[in-house]
């Protein structure tokens, strides 16, 4: 009984070890940065930006290794040091580099989670639209911003530690950014952009660490209940709800693939959340049939978000 009794603490503190040195994979400690590469990353905000996704994404997987077998967890995390080491040996500290080099791992992540049969256990329960709120009201804020053209009001979504993320139509201009966030005022800056996209990123320092669980685009299916969280008109954190009308390229010819959706949205909408029946956040609400900001007129039932895995997009020099 006593050998059995050891056995399993051993297995145990093992088990934790392991967890341990693979949660900590893309940990970036910018006061502890020895390598070139995480040198030139802790200097560049984007940078930061670009590996806290990552890291964010990496820990959903994590999260769900009780579902992968003990042999592919290994050969995943063999994965992730290997590929971090190869990333400093051909990047050192080019900027451009690192930024493509994150970029791609993340499509390998999604493929590492399709592989491991990630998709419906990191759904978990449906949630009701009530509960649905309650979670969504932790990471949606308002953004004010101030330019030499005037004021406007928008929407963020709190990704990960000190990042919002927003449309980069809410913060062009801006000479000041106010974030209105679980009840405080904070002020923030845009880190990184993508005028294509229509995304930014927003940093503000001394926000709550929580992240919110994203849901890549693979996991978005037609026909899906979804919930949109913004603030239309500067009425804080409203919700609405429809179904995903399709997965399409964006109208417009951007080259990428939107989230059209029945959820209406109105301005301020833009840069809210996009939210499926499990909590999680799976794209950034922008623009309504009518381009520009959400729609003007009548409710519209013809919406477009962002799929929240183009922040990997907000690339060095996009500012």
């Amino acid at each position: 009984m006593g050998f059995t009794f050891s056995k399993k603490i051993l297995s145990w503190v093992c088990g934790l070890l392991f967890l341990l040195s693979f949660s900590n994979v893309y940990a970036l400690d910018c006061s502890k940065a020895r390598s070139e590469t995480e040198k030139a990353m802790c200097a560049e905000p984007s940078l930061v930006t670009q590996n806290a996704y990552l890291e964010s994404l990496y820990l959903g997987i994590y999260n769900g290794l009780r579902n992968i077998s003990a042999d592919l967890a290994r050969q995943l995390m063999m994965s992730e040091r290997q590929w971090i080491k190869e990333r400093d040996s051909k990047c050192r500290a080019s900027k451009e580099c690192i930024s493509y080099e994150l970029y791609s791992r993340a499509n390998d992540l999604y493929e590492w989670g399709k592989k491991g049969n990630l998709v419906s256990d990191n759904r978990g329960k449906e949630l009701t639209g009530s509960d649905l709120y309650r979670v969504g009201t932790k990471f949606v804020a308002l953004v004010k911003v101030r330019s030499a053209s005037g004021s406007n009001l928008g929407s963020a979504v709190k990704l990960w530690r000190e990042h919002f993320l927003t449309n980069q139509h809410v913060v062009d201009g801006a000479t000041e950014v106010e974030v209105e966030f679980q009840g405080r005022r904070y002020k923030g800056t845009v880190v990184a952009k993508n005028p294509k996209l229509d995304l930014a990123a927003i940093h503000v320092p001394g926000v709550p660490q929580e992240a919110w669980t994203i849901a890549p685009l693979y996991e978005v299916a037609p026909g899906q209940p979804v919930y949109a969280l913004g603030n239309p008109g500067g009425l804080t954190q409203t919700i609405s709800n429809g179904i995903v009308s399709a997965i399409r390229e964006d109208q417009y010819g951007g080259g990428f693939m939107v989230i059209q959706n029945t959820a209406p949205i109105s301005p301020g909408s833009s840069g809210g959340a996009l939210i499926d029946q499990y909590g999680r956040v799976v794209g950034i609400t922008t623009y309504s049939r009518i381009k520009g900001p959400a729609s003007t007129v009548e409710p519209q039932l013809i919406n477009f978000s962002i799929p929240v895995e183009q922040v990997m997009t907000l690339v060095v020099g996009q500012r």
